[in-house]
């Protein structure tokens, strides 16, 4: 074919290529749909997109913006394609829209080479193609094909008018091309757009008539947690779900397909149950409206971020149909749900209300070797580490026993209750990485059983010698008292009511107590470094290494120092003074970082476990006091 261009006058006086050339440069930029499933159909849809856009061919300018337009959308399509394995749509828009600068990195650094060699095998040509169209494109003079590429635009033209007559929205128009590379992507971006304007409808959900068959369900949605990296459905490579093994007897690991392959467009489906393709105007119902209709409170913790331009369906629901929700900043560890969850838990349980619960992790969301703390890098498999790391949160979440306690409530109320009441709770408090509100409730629980005791002792013992029931003298009451009474200044109170004898063996008793915390807390820190080292779970706490309880290390040393009778009364004197001076303060700051509400949060599990401890200690206490002296 000769040339059919009339000699450019651009920079270099080269003449301009033949029709042809230029159809086939231009046909190239319009193949990345063909580049991701080669076959008859998109070679025809690749023809079909190159004819539609044609009539640029009449205008210089629009020709050379639209190529290098080309080159971006093909980039983007065949980019997203090589991500996900499918076609852009209006969830590659959600998705698109909701991500942000740094999530686009994590996911270009998640390519296989493989993925990036055939995207670069496809925009360096396409790159070269829009520079030499650039320089060498010509606006078509020739009558007769002016005429062909006229009649072209004037078909899209008048399929426009008619579309307007007939009341078809833009979005109508251009669903019936949506096969046509690139308007495909314009039309995915109409739908998009549509959607995002319904997805804020709130619907009204009538409340079920049946009552409530749970007091609390927790959904733990785990991003790109794949079944076949879980070692409980029989993946061989590493044990990911070590962890859960303990629980394996209480759990069914089922593994399932989601419905697609990338969040936008699963979290619907999850949500309510179809995807957003017939998105009604009123708002599509959620499970979380179900739930908030049966009477449930709704809580949500979500570490997605939301730094993009357009809010998804996903935290669009979450916001609005949670009566809370936490969106954590970008770069937290999913342990930073942990204490959410546990502020939520004792809520619920002091309230009485049905709790839902949904926590969306980031999971082995790219980039996975982002996803867990460092030290929790058992291999060097960085997808294998995030499962594990996972499966170790999700033991966590789930073994919340012991009245359904954490068990760092439960040490702490454990070691106030069997050693020296409040010193025994802050001297635990490092060792179980315990926190302030925790400290606040063990405390509480000592001073008021405590004090109970204190009271109930000497009424018993009076009694006992009313009516006679166990013969028992002032010393035996002295060691009872003090073997079981939870404070020292208890002890002194609850002995000094029956006498100076009995309180000085109750005195003698307490400190054979009080010398146990030591190795107590050693013992306790070499079982829980074990523990962690095992499961691999600390709360989200850096470690597995044993802590030295130095409080306890300096009592044992005082009290020999003192026992040696070296110290002087006075220096004895202001030094007893100075402890309950330090205490003091060491209570009033424990106090000061504390809100009533942290302490009402735990409800009252742990009330009734320090009744429970008491109620042991006066019932087994006074059963050993009683068989113990019989034995020798």
């Amino acid at each position: 074919m000769q040339a059919l261009l009339p000699t450019p006058t651009s920079q270099d006086d080269s003449p301009a290529p033949p029709l042809w050339r230029l159809a086939l440069a231009w046909w190239f930029l319009c193949s990345p749909v063909l580049w991701m499933w080669p076959s008859g159909r998109t070679l025809l849809d690749t023809v079909v997109s190159a004819a539609v856009l044609a009539p640029v061919f009449l205008w210089r300018r629009v020709g050379q913006a639209a190529a290098w337009l080309l080159v971006l959308i093909g980039a983007v399509y065949l980019g997203y394609f090589l991500a996900v394995r499918s076609a852009p749509d209006e969830y590659f828009w959600f998705t698109l829209l909701g991500s942000h600068a740094q999530e686009a990195v994590e996911y270009a650094s998640s390519w296989r080479w493989r993925d990036a060699l055939w995207l670069l095998a496809w925009l360096a040509p396409a790159t070269a193609v829009a520079w030499w169209l650039a320089r060498r494109m010509q606006p078509v003079r020739r009558p007769a094909w002016r005429r062909v590429l006229a009649l072209l635009g004037l078909v899209w033209v008048a399929w426009g008018v008619v579309s307007a007559f007939k009341g078809d929205s833009v979005e109508a128009t251009l669903r019936k091309i949506n096969r046509v590379y690139p308007v495909a992507m314009f039309e995915s971006y109409a739908r998009q757009q549509v959607a995002s304007h319904q997805i804020f409808a709130v619907p009204r959900v009538a409340a079920p008539t049946a009552p409530a068959r749970a007091d609390l369900i927790v959904l733990v949605i785990g991003e790109s947690a794949s079944a076949q990296r879980w070692s409980l459905l029989g993946y061989g490579g590493h044990d990911t779900n070590a962890a859960l093994r303990p629980l394996q007897a209480d759990l069914q690991a089922l593994p399932v397909l989601a419905n697609g392959n990338n969040t936008a467009l699963a979290l619907p489906v999850l949500l309510s149950g179809q995807g957003l393709e017939h998105l009604p105007p009123q708002g599509l119902p959620t499970y979380l409206d179900w739930a908030r209709a049966a009477g449930f409170r709704v809580a949500t913790f979500s570490n997605q971020s939301t730094s993009g331009t357009a809010e998804t369906f996903f935290h669009a629901a979450y916001r609005q149909r949670s009566d809370w929700y936490v969106n954590l900043p970008d770069g937290e560890y999913d342990g930073a749900l942990t204490p959410l969850l546990q502020q939520a838990l004792g809520e619920a349980r002091e309230s009485g209300q049905p709790l839902l619960v949904t926590l969306h992790t980031y999971g082995s969301h790219p980039r996975t070797g982002k996803r867990y703390p460092p030290e929790r890098a058992h291999w060097d498999d960085v997808y294998d580490n995030s499962i594990a790391y996972a499966s170790e949160l999700l033991a966590q979440w789930i073994g919340q026993k012991l009245l359904g306690m954490d068990k760092r409530t439960t040490m702490l109320v454990g070691a106030g209750a069997s050693i020296c009441g409040a010193a025994a709770v802050l001297a635990t408090e490092p060792v179980v990485k315990g926190r302030a509100e925790d400290v606040a409730v063990a405390v509480a629980t000592v001073v008021v059983f405590g004090t109970i005791g204190t009271f109930l002792y000497p009424a018993l013992f009076h009694w006992n010698a009313e009516y006679g029931w166990i013969d028992t003298s002032m010393q035996q009451y002295g060691v009872f008292v003090g073997s079981t009474v939870h404070e020292v200044a208890q002890v002194v109170a609850a002995g000094e009511a029956i006498g100076s004898q009995a309180a000085d063996t109750a005195v003698i008793a307490k400190m054979v107590r009080v010398m146990m915390l030591a190795p107590f807390l050693l013992v306790l820190s070499m079982w829980l470094t074990r523990s962690e080292r095992a499961l691999g779970v600390n709360d989200g706490q850096p470690g597995n290494r044993i802590t030295i309880p130095w409080f306890a290390v300096g009592f044992v040393a005082m009290a020999g120092v003192n026992s040696l009778g070296v110290l002087p009364k006075e220096a004895v004197s202001v030094g007893i003074q100075l402890d309950n001076a330090l205490l003091a303060l060491a209570m009033a700051a424990l106090g000061l970082t504390t809100h009533i509400r942290a302490v009402r949060a735990a409800g009252t599990r742990p009330l009734i476990l320090a009744l429970a401890l008491f109620a042991w200690l006066l019932i087994a206490g006074l059963a050993l006091n009683l068989w113990i002296p019989t034995l020798f």
